[in-house]
């Protein structure tokens, strides 16, 4: 059918991808994340993220002036209260925490 929509998919890149299409490292991924200079990470279950391809290309657009602040409206469809920690750390501290304390040792 001529005219028709199509549906926009929002595909979702893992981080091997976003490095080769960035060409940034993980550490400089989660260190721009942090400043707010680089795409959140969505949360896709308890130890995998991805992100958002056309945020992806949002940062490719104009990566030296982009800010998270701007774009933050696409990601509100992750309520606050859920989102997850960004980082390898923050991911561990956060594990770290769900153990009780009489079970170390």
């Amino acid at each position: 059918m001529v005219g028709q929509i199509q549906p926009t998919l929002n595909v979702m890149l893992r981080r091997k991808q976003v490095e080769a299409a960035t060409g940034l490292s993980r550490s400089t991924i989660y260190a721009r994340i942090a400043a707010k200079t680089f795409p959140p990470a969505v949360q896709l279950g308890p130890r995998s993220v991805g992100w958002r391809q056309s945020s992806i290309e949002e940062f490719l657009a104009d990566p030296a002036n982009y800010r998270a602040d701007a774009a933050a409206t696409q990601a509100a469809d992750t309520p606050a209260s859920e989102t997850p920690p960004t980082g390898p750390k923050q991911v561990r501290k956060q594990a770290v925490a769900l153990v009780p304390a009489d079970a170390e040792g």
